[in-house]
């Protein structure tokens, strides 16, 4: 297992030494070791010792959705993550992060992000022994916005290669105005509407989606979608998590549709979006592991988005969407670059 928790102590050439074993292929080992200094971030308050807590359990699944993050994000070859609990003294060896992969950058890159990412979602909690008492040690603003940093500088923003918006783009879309306008519909009736019993509504949304399952899945489908509506805090993990339990199948697509037509500011997840973003699947034969994969993939375009709606690049191509099709302006912006990726796949050919 490459995710540990542990309060013993580790050696690390012997970590690295074994996670490269089997890896002849691998071109670049980066590693971070995070040790227990004998000073407090203030200067000048010694630290005698550190009690480090975990949620136990949580802690453990934290790292792991991570690390599937990272693999998701990154070609690396295999990586390693090691953190201990416990009482600590200063100069200790506290979190250890190893990346293997084929080239450097991606090393460095991806063990960067995963110290930044785990400082600030895994549940560990500190508390410093210093010659004026002991106290808990408060989250710093500086890893809040290290890890802001990486939705800043998407690593995601795709090439130019695969990411051509031009005239063909959009002559394309206009082809498919007949679809726009349909998830334009879609979007202005869903919260006014019973979908699961509104069988008109259905009709469009299984148009524009191309929906082809039975009327069972269907039947669960709407069901599910109706029930969500009631939660403005729903999530992309809540919502596949629940499809698996009525249907047995990881369906991360149709569950980004039922979020992204309840908050149309999230994006889609397909097969195209993931292409042009360049993110990479495993094939994985237990469900709870493909379902993992799915949701960190997910936030992986989620991160994407953010970051690239920012951008002068999306800005210009929000613009010449709206000069197109001024009656769909009010389409949100994240709709408006997924219908771009969607056009560009074939706008531009």
């Amino acid at each position: 297992m490459s995710v540990r928790i542990q309060t013993e102590d580790f050696d690390i050439s012997e970590e690295i030494a074994r996670l490269r074993a089997s890896l002849p292929q691998v071109g670049a080992v980066v590693s971070f070791l995070g040790t227990v200094r004998d000073i407090h971030d203030n200067g000048s308050d010694m630290v005698f010792s550190m009690e480090l807590e975990h949620y136990p359990g949580m802690t453990e699944k934290v790292l792991q959705e991570l690390e599937t993050e990272v693999r998701a994000r990154w070609q690396i070859e295999d990586m390693l993550i090691i953190h201990r609990v416990g009482r600590l003294e200063p100069t200790d060896q506290i979190v250890l992060v190893v990346v293997c992969s084929r080239h450097r950058q991606t090393a460095f890159e991806a063990c960067a992000y995963t110290m930044d990412m785990l400082k600030t979602r895994a549940p560990f909690w500190k508390k410093e022994a210093t010659g004026k008492g002991n106290h808990w040690v408060e989250a710093k603003t500086s890893d809040e916005e290290a890890s802001a940093g990486w939705l800043k500088i998407s690593d995601y923003i795709v090439s130019e290669e695969s990411f051509i918006i031009n005239d063909g783009t959009f002559n394309y879309l206009k082809k498919r105005y007949k679809d726009i306008e349909c998830y334009f519909n879609i979007i202005k009736t869903i919260d006014s509407t019973n979908v699961t019993t509104n069988l008109e509504f259905q009709r469009k949304f299984n148009h524009f989606y191309r929906v082809r399952r039975n009327k069972e899945w269907r039947d669960i489908f709407y069901s599910l979608m109706e029930k969500c509506k009631s939660n403005k805090n729903i999530t992309f993990e809540y919502i596949i998590k629940e499809f698996y339990d009525k249907t047995q199948r990881v369906e991360a697509s149709f569950s980004s549709k039922i979020l992204a037509s309840l908050n149309p500011s999230m994006p889609i997840f397909d097969s195209i979006v993931l292409k042009k973003l360049n993110i990479k699947s495993k094939i994985l034969k237990n469900a709870d592991d493909r379902m993992s994969q799915r949701i960190s993939q997910y936030n992986c375009i989620v991160d994407f988005y953010k970051g690239f709606l920012t951008t002068e690049k999306a800005g210009k191509y929000i613009s010449k969407f709206d000069a197109e099709f001024p009656e769909f302006k009010s389409i949100i912006n994240t709709k408006k670059i997924d219908f771009l990726l969607w056009g560009s796949r074939s706008g531009s050919q």
